[in-house]
């Protein structure tokens, strides 16, 4: 029998539960990487870290490339003639925990059902697809699904080095060409190994608020396994409560987007939909571009555009100045960083910029809001980070006070103005 492989964000030969089926039963597997903007909700530089990933997927599928599928939206009529030309009889796929992509199996079985079997499997989450529909999560108390979590064993899967027969899939790849390539490639290696990512991950626990450990994209395109680094955790003496809270929030903003699914696009503290955000155009280009003023969050965002990555606590410093600073909507952000991170999931980044932005009906409010100053202090003392990505250096080789008294005005009176909004807001009848 043929098998279809449709890839999406399990892009690894060991520990795959596809291919493992695959190969206890004998199936030939001709691998194809689905591509649609309908459905991966991917950016710019996500899709190119996909694409490299890949590479590594083919040279050890025995060198068979994976043959590319670009559409947006019309894949079932694509996907029924390659299993006609193919001689497909069952098509494999991993089910991401989320609405578009319950969306995308439903449409399968209910149009190529007559022409092939479809099974799906688990995708890179701790949690079981059943378990992440049933387990009972109190989205404003992150705390108690912590526990829950920590409670749960999940179980490593043994490494399946014999893998199936692969075979070349009979149609036309759609190119694929990026123009994030070329500066990417200077910063990251999407090919390596998973026990070279673990090593890197184990070594990576020191500066974790400025540098983080980089292994979120191979996380989020799944080169390596969740359930493996959270029993890895382990081997890293000292961070392993740190390590398993961080996979925890990932589950825990997965379970929040499966059940909210509006979340990238509504908010779902619902008195936030008539907040009184800011029609401001330029302050977004201004944050967007590294212009604010404020060294720590221009340097931030200088780095998100240079490397399409910045660490999980300057997301929040980022994101939380955009939505208190500037009271600009906080899915402008989103829908940036969809576009620049190339470890971006959706399932992720709704659920935490409304997380941030106190409007996802989580326990972090509105009138939070950071320093950008304090936070720069806490988190960069030696000035080392914003000298390094500040793109108005005369801002941050400027030692005198003035301008540091200037900056701080700005913020209290833009947090001062934050505040009033969001109370005039709470009290007006309309909330």
């Amino acid at each position: 029998m043929n098998s279809l492989y449709i890839l999406n964000n399990n892009i690894r030969i060991n520990n795959n539960e596809a291919l493992k089926y695959a190969s206890q039963n004998d199936r030939k597997t001709y691998p194809i990487f689905l591509d649609d903007s309908k459905i991966s909700g991917e950016g710019s530089a996500s899709r190119w870290w996909s694409h490299q990933a890949l590479k590594v997927f083919s040279r050890k599928s025995e060198g068979y490339r994976v043959k590319t599928l670009k559409t947006s939206g019309e894949y079932i009529a694509r996907l029924k003639d390659i299993i006609i030309q193919n001689n497909i009889h069952e098509v494999l796929i991993h089910r991401i925990p989320r609405m578009n992509h319950e969306h995308l199996i439903d449409l399968m079985r209910e149009n190529l059902g007559s022409y092939v079997t479809v099974r799906s499997f688990d995708s890179n989450n701790l949690l079981s697809y059943e378990e992440m529909k049933s387990i009972d999560v109190n989205f404003f108390n992150f705390n108690s699904f912590y526990e829950k979590i920590r409670k749960l064993k999940f179980k490593r899967m043994e490494s399946n080095d014999d893998i199936p027969e692969f075979g070349d899939l009979n149609f036309e790849s759609d190119s694929f060409h990026e123009k994030w390539s070329e500066k990417l490639e200077k910063v990251w290696k999407p090919d390596m190994d998973a026990d070279e990512i673990f090593q890197k991950f184990h070594k990576s626990y020191h500066n974790l608020k400025l540098e983080g450990n980089r292994i979120s994209p191979y996380v989020s395109h799944g080169q390596i396994s969740v359930r493996d680094i959270w029993n890895y955790t382990d081997e890293c003496k000292g961070n392993e409560e740190r390590i398993k809270r961080n996979i925890a929030w990932r589950e825990f903003f997965y379970l929040s987007y499966l059940r909210r699914p509006f979340m990238n696009h509504i908010e779902v503290n619902e008195k936030f939909r008539n907040f009184a955000w800011s029609d401001s155009s330029q302050d977004f280009l201004k944050w967007r571009s590294g212009r604010t003023g404020f060294p720590l969050i221009d340097s931030a965002m200088t780095q998100l555009w240079m490397e399409g990555w910045i660490s999980n606590e300057l997301r929040m410093v980022v994101a939380d100045f955009l939505t208190k600073c500037f009271l600009v909507r906080w899915d402008y952000g989103a829908n940036w960083f969809m576009d620049t991170l190339v470890d971006a999931d959706e399932s992720v980044n709704y659920p935490s910029w409304q997380y941030v932005g106190g409007t996802g009906g989580f326990s972090w409010p509105f009138f939070r809001i950071f320093n950008p100053l304090k936070k720069s202090r806490e988190i960069d003392p030696d000035g080392k980070y914003v000298k390094k990505w500040n793109p108005l250096p005369e801002i941050s080789d400027s030692p005198d006070l003035n301008s540091e008294d200037k900056m701080m005005t700005s913020y209290r009176e833009m947090r001062k103005r934050a505040l009033e909004t969001y109370r005039k807001f709470n009290n007006s009848p309309q909330s």
